[in-house]
């Protein structure tokens, strides 16, 4: 979450205030509670303001080329 964190404090994006999150982290699979694990990270992002909606809602910008 502190990750995410510096990413938005950063603007590192590249569409501004929009993230798409891939996990493929160990913590999430079955044997390590990976659906509880998965239910706290969007708990704990929610909790600190951070919204989640389908992909379709992502409009990357197009970065003009030289």
């Amino acid at each position: 979450m502190n990750e995410i964190d510096a990413l938005f404090a950063h603007n590192r994006f590249v569409t501004r205030g929009k993230m798409i999150l891939l996990m493929h982290d160990q913590m999430f699979q079955d044997k390590f509670d990976g659906e509880n694990n998965l239910r706290t990270v969007i708990r704990e992002l929610k909790k600190r303001g951070y919204k989640f909606e389908d992909l379709t809602t992502y409009e990357p910008q197009v970065v003009a080329s030289d």
